[in-house]
């Protein structure tokens, strides 16, 4: 029985963004000379002089590997840290959100980056001790308060950046663009104000604290989908303790100096390599179990990555809005079905994914399938002549071997046709090239669909129910993509 439940279709953009921080802007009412001043700073208006963390990554990283080898570091417990510990981790989950928000990575050169980080870190906590005062739909923060949470976030940071006079942020206004001002102002009472909001569907985990012998710290949280609980990023944090401010009234005890992808996921979102998501996700299409529309599957991915211009995605997607997208949001008779059945499989060289797409009830055969392949290492869009570079044929000796491995499995059997439909590579590094393949059966011409490993030279029937790409090689990826053949 097919799995009736449905998920709405969702968006590019939202998906991109609904688990992440999501401050709303709104226009920052200010009443007096001090509060117009949008680019007013109260600690410190000259340009910045900045010493970043990431000036040198590497050598950063071997040196902190160097300490890790020689110096005994003590694993906390998550469950049970002390106050000032735990409450650098809300730090980490502001910066870890900043950096999804804005498509970056940690470091001291971006001043509209640092502010962000501040802001995103107000606009979720409302802590006593942070001498904050909401008013109405804003927050006033004094100058001091704002100053710690600065040196906090940026221990390297040698002079306070300017803020931003203007919010670069009006895609996530909803309002047609329109640009709303500063999202930061000075109040005429000399406080920062900064518009509120709410952080969406994200939550903060904190995964691991070491604590080393001259008390500096390193600290893992992550940035987890609030509903799937499956990880958007992780980062590792270094800290020191507080070098300003050495007495009990701290309101930090530790300055965070230098940020790490946790894992390579993380690593690979933040350098820009795009990964998948989800657009549309829909199983059983009405109330009515018996109406035919009730066997729909939609399974539809998209391309996306934490950077612009990424070579080679806009031109998949743009094949994935054309082949599939396209045919999903064609006009239906209400006595058929669709099935659009994705299955993504990433590997350490290639994010890619293979769609098979049919309307039922259907006797031409199988569903057609379409093939989406990105190479990591080259940073491009891979086509059929990586096929053929991956099977060590030309065209024309890779069909006639597919034809004859066909004869093989069918020796009375006549092919009226064959065509090339894409191809996956597979864990191992082998392809799996699909063909479309119609012949005789019965009196009636039926197409069926064929999967040529390069590395075994062999050839199979590809679609039995879940095997296109064997089950145990596609991603986990969530929400789980069930093909409709799951219980809810």
């Amino acid at each position: 029985m097919r799995n009736r439940r449905s998920l709405i279709a969702i968006s590019i953009l939202t998906l991109v963004l609904s688990c992440l921080c999501s401050c709303r802007d709104k226009s920052a009412e200010t009443a007096g000379p001090a509060a117009s001043e949008s680019s007013g700073n109260v600690q410190d208006t000259r340009s910045p002089v900045l010493t970043s963390a990431d000036d040198d990554d590497e050598v950063l990283q071997d040196e902190r590997a160097e300490r890790l080898a020689l110096d005994q570091a003590t694993q906390l417990d998550v469950r049970n840290l002390p106050d000032d510990i735990k409450r650098m981790a809300g730090l980490c989950d502001a910066i870890n959100m900043a950096c999804v928000e804005r498509r970056t990575t940690y470091g001291v050169r971006d001043g509209e980056f640092i502010w962000y980080c501040v802001r995103v870190y107000m606009c979720d906590h409302d802590d006593d001790f942070l001498g904050s005062e909401i008013v109405a739909d804003r927050v006033d923060v004094p100058p001091e308060t704002v100053d710690n949470i600065l040196h906090a976030m940026f221990g390297e940071l040698t002079a306070i950046p300017d803020i931003p006079a203007i919010t670069d942020l009006s895609s996530d206004i909803g309002n047609g663009g329109e640009d709303l001002g500063s999202y930061i102002v000075i109040s005429n009472d000399m406080k920062y104000r900064f518009t509120l909001g709410d952080r969406g569907l994200s939550a903060p985990e904190l995964r691991s604290v070491k604590e080393f012998p001259d008390s500096s710290l390193e600290m893992e949280v992550a940035l987890i989908d609030a509903e799937t609980e499956e990880e958007i990023v992780s980062f590792i944090y270094s800290m020191r303790p507080n070098t300003r401010n050495t007495t009990t009234s701290a309101m930090f005890a530790y300055e965070i100096t230098q940020a790490r992808a946790a894992d390579k996921e993380t690593a690979d979102k933040m350098d820009g390599m795009p990964f998948l998501t989800q657009i549309v996700q829909t199983y059983g299409n009405g109330d009515d179990e018996d109406s035919p529309k009730s066997n729909e599957v939609v399974e539809i991915l998209y391309y996306t990555a934490y950077a612009d211009n990424v070579p080679g995605m806009d031109e998949l997607n743009a094949r994935i809005s054309h082949e599939i997208l396209e045919y999903a949001n064609s006009p239906e008779d209400e006595d058929t079905w669709r099935e659009i059945i994705s299955y993504p499989l990433t590997t350490q060289d290639h994010v890619q994914f293979a769609v098979t797409y049919a309307t039922y009830p259907s006797d031409e055969g199988d569903p057609d399938i379409r093939c989406y392949n990105y190479d990591k290492k080259k940073r491009r869009a891979m086509d059929h002549n990586d096929a053929l570079t991956l099977c060590g044929r030309s065209d024309d000796e890779l069909t006639e071997r597919v034809t004859e491995l066909w004869k093989g499995m069918n020796p009375s059997g006549d092919i009226d046709e064959i065509s090339y439909r894409g191809f996956i590579v597979r864990a191992n590094g082998s392809a799996d090239v699909f063909f479309m393949i119609t012949a005789e059966e019965e009196g009636a011409g039926r197409r069926k669909l064929f999967a040529y490993n390069s590395g075994t030279d062999e050839l199979r029937y590809a679609f039995e129910p879940g095997d296109v790409i064997p089950a145990d090689e596609t991603d986990d990826i969530k929400p789980e993509l069930t093909h409709g053949r799951k219980d809810s």
